[in-house]
């Protein structure tokens, strides 16, 4: 039996178990991604006699602990292979409002403590919520203008990135919600995929795509990513452009929406 270290902070025992496994296999150890989540959790608060301590207060690890101030978040740092399908957490702190510049140091430390036992972080990925784009503007990076920094200590380039599947979700509410876009090319409409959705729904025709009722009324299941991509589709697309191209009276123009899919399902 093993005792491991649970507390919040860096999770030393994974730093040094990655290291170990990158001495054994260096082609899939060496470069790591590293993702950045923050996820809700119940607020409770409660001593541990064992312990002798309080848990479920704002803990950032190293002793840093807020005890009057309940935790209402979890913030996650994540290690996963670029070669290889891997994923080790490296870190955790329990937060309420973490600012950017914690953050920030939060991610160098972490970085820095995977670099001393050989693991190299190549690109750090979270998604845009806007504690996460002031932490990428302080470590340097301004999506899309500049997507790379240099690490103060390792002196090494990484890439950030927001994360995809995230940005997907992001702009298909966005689109839903506002029911019309702007692009370089003109006013993409939201209106374009429901009607194609009724068209085929009233059995008129069917154009070989999988547009269905939970790809309008995504609500419900808008955590769902392949109800967005399959709306950011070329089949959608395709099936816009034809009804469009036959002179449907419905789709005047709307060249413009199936261009602004196509462009986003690359």
């Amino acid at each position: 039996m093993q005792t491991v270290d649970d507390n919040p902070g860096i999770c030393k025992h994974t730093i040094k178990s990655l290291g170990n496994k990158k001495r054994t296999d260096p082609t899939n150890y060496t470069n790591c991604t590293l993702v950045i989540d923050a996820m809700s959790i119940k607020k409770h608060q409660q001593w541990v006699p064992s312990e002798q301590k309080v848990v479920g207060v704002v803990d950032l690890g190293g002793g840093i602990v807020d005890e009057e101030t309940i935790a209402s978040e979890a913030l996650v740092l994540m290690a996963v292979g670029i070669r290889k399908r891997w994923k080790s957490p490296v870190s955790f702190h329990f937060t309420k409002g973490l600012s950017s510049e914690t953050q920030k140091t939060i991610i160098l430390d972490a970085v820095e403590q995977l670099f001393l036992v050989g693991v190299h972080v190549r690109v750090i990925i979270c998604d845009g919520a806007s504690v996460n784009l002031a932490t990428l503007n302080q470590l340097g990076c301004s999506i899309p203008e500049q997507v790379a920094f240099t690490h103060p200590v390792t002196k090494q380039t990484i890439y950030c990135m927001l994360d995809p599947v995230h940005m997907i979700k992001v702009l298909r509410t966005c689109f839903g919600d506002n029911k019309t876009l702007v692009t370089p090319d003109g006013i993409a409409k939201w209106e374009h995929i429901t009607k194609l959705h009724s068209i085929q729904q009233d059995g008129q025709v069917h154009l070989a795509n999988k547009l269905r009722k939970q790809h309008i009324e995504y609500t419900a299941n808008k955590m769902k990513v392949k109800l967005a991509t399959q709306v950011f589709s070329l089949s959608v697309a395709d099936a816009i452009t034809t009804l469009e191209n036959i002179g449907h009276p419905e789709f005047v123009g709307a060249s413009v929406t199936a261009k602004f899919l196509k462009v986003s399902s690359d």
